[in-house]
C-alpha cells in the first residue's frame, strides 16, 4: 500500500534572501512541513529564480487541484471523456448550464477564454 501524501493545501514559498546566501523556492504543507525544493535550469540567476518559482507553484496548483482525487493519474481521461460529452451536446444544440459549466471548465484548464 502507498503511504498518504502530505494533507493539503500545500503552498509554494520563496525565492528567499537569508543573509548571504539565496534560497530555492521551496513547497509545504499546512503546518510549514517542507516537502520539497524545486529547482530550473541552468543559466542566468534571475531566469532560474523566476522558473523555480513557476516549477514551486505548478506542484502546488496540481496537489491542491487534485485533492479528493483517489487516483489523479486518471485526470487525462475525465478530461477527454467531459470534451466528447460536450462536443456531443454542441452537435446537438443542447444549451444547458450544465453543459456550459463544462465547456467553460475545459477552456480553463486549457488556458483560453471560454
Amino acid at each position: 500500500m502507498i503511504p498518504a501524501h502530505t494533507k493539503g493545501p500545500w503552498r509554494a514559498i520563496g525565492p528567499q534572501s537569508g543573509g548571504m546566501t539565496e534560497r530555492a523556492p521551496v513547497v509545504c504543507g499546512p503546518d510549514a512541513d517542507y516537502i520539497c525544493q524545486t529547482f530550473g535550469t541552468v543559466g542566468d540567476m534571475m531566469t532560474g529564480w523566476k522558473q523555480q518559482a513557476a516549477n514551486a507553484a505548478r506542484i502546488v496548483a496540481c496537489v491542491n487541484g487534485c485533492e479528493g482525487i483517489a487516483d489523479p493519474s486518471a485526470i487525462p481521461e475525465i478530461v477527454a471523456a467531459l470534451l466528447a460529452v460536450v462536443k456531443w451536446a454542441m452537435s446537438e444544440g443542447l444549451e444547458e448550464p450544465c453543459f456550459k459549466a463544462a465547456r467553460a471548465a475545459l477552456a480553463k484548464a486549457e488556458g483560453r477564454a471560454s
